[in-house]
């Protein structure tokens, strides 16, 4: 076991190290971390001072540093990783290389600190050695010819150093403590119970043989931007006044699952937020709403649908065999026709195509339709016959690619919800609402509202 003594052992080469640890922390932090939100707080970090006091120290802080800083850029909870390894075979190859890629600097940043300081010793002494000089020397030119993305960026904020400096600041916290410093805002601002229209869960909503057909779609990342203008231009494409006139309808706003994103959301469906995720990601579907008395189980007398235009392996869907009559993924929904709408990493047929037909889905018996639609899950890309002109020049709100995609790419989801939405009939009911706002870093995020929108359709 580790004394804590000597942790902070002081001998005669102590100030040398501890500011060989401090120089490294900071430079590869500088290096590798120009574009993050730990980063654009300043130069200095604050916890190097305390990190740098012995390699244990460092080891583990530089750990915390890059586990936090992957969960700051995705703006996620650690809890959501459990997601991912639910079924470690079915992990889809495309998804992680996403990952891979969009976290490259924090795995460069960790690997790089870790080695050097392990090594230091060694480095040290070889310090003059021309081919270690060499050796350092090409690895950083192919890191920087293979991200050139990277080099722009860091040179940029090279260049510009003293206006950062002037709009930032000399010090800057780590992500671990950002990533705790906006969990602790986030559950502050969570939306208060007393609020008009706030609901925890659909059981409310959703009652069994008041209607012969329920639908529920659950939209992948619907972009709900702070901004008016694209707020009321993307819900104006779902209903207008005329639909008003002939359609109940009602605007609730829930709390979105920032632990367990999509499944979340599905958990919220199936039973409640208060049920343990544990349970729910680990049983069949059937076992955890028998188990945990879910209001789900009141529906045994519908025929219950669910569908999902990606593969059925992905996050443990295959589960949801064992409650529904019937589940139609990607292959099964070949016979459809439909076209294919490439994303990165899912790429599935197109949901403003599919959202047109679930009336084919329909039996004479009463239905329970749940579609869970998947175009949209950032990073995403512009569904085919868009206009990418307008993205580059007309798009008010152009801090992130991906805000305009996802923006458009929802217009054209949301034309053919109207058009479904036109064919309910009175014995319907359709309830539209998110998973969780698109999953951006923190930094970015923050042009979006923080609560799920919740939608019910009927005919008066």
């Amino acid at each position: 076991m580790i004394k804590i003594k000597n942790l902070f052992k002081l001998d005669k080469n102590f100030i040398f190290y501890y500011f060989f640890r401090f120089l490294i922390i900071n430079l590869f932090g500088l290096l590798f971390l120009y574009d993050t939100d730990s980063f654009n707080q300043g130069l200095i970090s604050i916890q190097s001072i305390i990190y740098s006091f012995s390699t244990i120290l460092t080891f583990f802080f530089i750990i915390l540093e890059f586990t936090f800083s992957t969960l700051q850029f995705y703006g996620i909870d650690h809890k959501f990783l459990g997601l991912i390894l639910i079924d470690f075979k079915s992990i889809n190859l495309n998804y992680a290389y996403e990952i891979i890629k969009n976290i490259l600097n924090y795995i460069l940043f960790i690997t790089s600190t870790l080695i050097i300081i392990y090594f230091r010793n060694i480095i040290l002494s070889n310090i003059y050695n021309k081919k270690l000089i060499f050796l350092i020397l090409v690895g950083t030119l192919s890191i920087m010819s293979f991200n050139t993305d990277f080099t722009n960026k860091f040179i940029n904020k090279i260049y510009n150093l003293n206006s950062n400096l002037d709009k930032y600041s000399f010090f800057r916290n780590d992500n671990w403590f950002l990533y705790y410093k906006h969990k602790t805002i986030n559950t502050a601002q969570n939306i208060e119970e007393s609020k008009k229209n706030y609901i925890n869960d659909f059981s409310n909503l959703i009652i069994p043989n008041l209607h012969k057909n329920i639908f529920i779609i659950i939209n992948e990342s619907y972009p709900n931007f702070k901004n008016p203008v694209i707020k009321n231009n993307l819900i104006k494409y779902i209903y207008d006044e005329e639909m008003t006139d002939l359609f109940e309808i009602k605007n609730y706003i829930t709390n979105w699952s920032k632990e367990y994103s999509t499944q979340g959301a599905e958990l919220k469906l199936f039973c409640s937020s208060n049920s343990k995720f544990s349970e729910f990601k680990n049983k069949k579907l059937k076992d955890f709403i028998k188990d945990n008395n879910c209001y789900f189980k009141n529906f045994e007398n519908y025929n219950k649908i669910f569908i999902h235009s990606y593969y059925k392996n992905s996050f443990g869907r295959g589960r949801y065999d064992s409650f529904f009559n019937q589940t139609f993924f990607y292959k099964d929904l070949e016979n459809l026709k439909l076209d294919t709408c490439e994303g990165r990493p899912f790429t599935g047929y197109c949901d403003h195509q599919l959202v047109e037909k679930l009336n084919e889905f329909r039996t004479k018996n009463n239905n329970l339709i749940i579609y869970l639609t998947v175009n949209n899950h950032i990073p995403t890309k512009l569904i085919k016959n868009i206009n990418e002109e307008y993205c580059k020049n007309n798009f008010p709100l152009n801090i992130h690619d991906q805000f305009c995609f996802i923006y458009q790419n929802q217009i054209l989801f949301n034309k053919g919800l109207n058009k479904f939405i036109k064919t309910l009939s009175k014995d319907d009911l359709l309830i539209y609402y998110s998973d969780t706002p698109p999953i951006f870093p923190n930094k970015h995020r923050i042009h979006f509202e923080d609560y799920i929108d919740v939608y019910t359709f009927k005919k008066k």
